[in-house]
C-alpha cells in the first residue's frame, strides 16, 4: 500500500494539499494513521479491522447535523474484504482508508475537570436521544455482547471465580434494552477539548445499541479519579437507575474491566471486578 500514490490519485485530496506534500507516520495500533503535510494537513486513517468506510459514514452523518466531530474528506477502499466478524454481528468490513481534517486541542485525560467530565457526559446523551440518527444494527445484539465478554472471562480466569463472572455476564440476555445510537468506546482520550467545547473522535464503533455500554465504558475510565458515578447517573438521568438499568452497566462495567485487566494486567482492576461481584 502506497498512501503518497492514492493521495496523488485523488484530486480531492490534492486540492487540499498540493505538491510537494509529506508523509508522516502518526499513530500504529489495530489501525494505522498517517498525518499527511502540504498546503494544509490532513490524517489518512488506514482500517485494517475494517470498519473506515462505517466510521467515515458516521462522521458524514453527524457533522450534518453538526456535532462536534472531526471533518471528514473522503474514504478510498483498498478493495480487500476480511472475513465476517462474528463479535460485531457478521457485517461486511473492508480494509479502506479514512480521510480526514486534523482536530487540536488536548483529550479529556490530560483535562479531567468535573466540568469537562459533565460535558462529555451531555455529548454522549445527546448521541443517545438523537432518534434521527442512523448507523449499523448488530443481529442478536444482546448475545453478541455477551459472548465478546464471556471470551475474556476464559482468558483471564478459571475456577469458581470465572463461574460467577459468567453467571454476572449472562444476566445481560435476560433484560429489555431500549436501543439508541451510541458511540461504541468512549475512552478519556476520545473526548478533544476545542474551543472551550468538548469533540469526540474515533467513531469506527458506533452502532445502534445499549447505551449502558457507552456509559459502562465512561464511567470505568473514570474509576482512577475523584469522580462519583452516583453524581454521574443523577446528571445522565435525573434519577437513580431501575433495576434492569442497573443489570445493564454492570455488564458494562464488567466488560470495559476485562478489557482493561486483559490488555494492562493491572491488580487494580481485578479488584474493581471482584467489588463489583460483591455489589451485584
Amino acid at each position: 500500500m502506497e498512501i503518497q500514490k492514492i493521495v496523488e490519485n485523488s484530486e480531492e485530496l490534492m486540492g487540499y494539499l498540493e505538491k510537494p506534500f509529506k508523509v508522516q507516520l502518526f499513530h500504529q495500533s489495530d489501525n494505522v494513521v498517517f498525518k499527511l503535510v502540504g498546503k494544509t494537513e490532513i490524517i489518512a486513517k488506514v482500517g485494517l479491522t475494517g470498519w473506515a468506510k462505517y466510521e467515515f459514514e458516521t462522521l458524514q452523518q453527524l457533522s450534518r447535523k453538526n456535532y462536534d466531530v472531526v471533518s471528514p474528506i473522503t474514504y478510498v477502499s483498498l478493495q480487500k474484504q476480511l472475513d465476517e466478524d462474528w463479535s460485531f454481528g457478521n457485517l461486511n468490513r473492508e480494509v479502506g482508508i479514512l480521510f480526514y481534517f486534523p482536530l487540536e486541542g488536548k483529550n479529556l485525560k490530560q483535562e479531567i475537570t468535573q466540568v469537562n467530565i459533565l460535558n462529555g457526559l451531555n455529548f454522549l446523551k445527546r448521541l443517545h436521544e438523537d432518534k434521527s440518527l442512523n448507523n449499523r444494527i448488530i443481529e442478536n445484539y444482546q448475545k453478541v455482547e455477551v459472548e465478546r465478554g464471556l471470551r475474556y472471562i476464559k482468558k483471564l480466569f478459571n475456577g469458581e471465580f470465572a463461574d460467577q463472572l459468567r453467571v454476572l455476564m449472562r444476566r445481560y440476555q435476560n433484560v429489555e434494552i431500549d436501543h439508541c445510537f451510541i458511540h461504541g468506546g468512549p475512552r478519556l482520550e476520545h473526548f478533544i477539548i476545542n474551543d472551550n467545547k468538548i469533540w469526540m473522535i474515533d467513531f469506527e464503533g458506533a452502532c445502534i445499541g445499549d447505551r449502558f455500554k457507552d456509559l459502562g465504558i465512561f464511567f470505568t475510565e473514570l474509576l482512577s479519579h475523584d469522580i462519583k458515578k452516583d453524581d454521574l447517573i443523577e446528571a445522565y438521568f435525573q434519577r437513580s437507575l431501575r433495576k434492569e438499568e442497573k443489570v445493564r452497566l454492570e455488564f458494562f462495567e464488567l466488560r470495559a474491566l476485562l478489557v482493561k485487566l486483559y490488555f494492562e494486567q493491572s491488580k487494580h482492576f481485578k479488584n474493581h471486578i471482584e467489588k463489583l461481584i460483591k455489589s451485584s
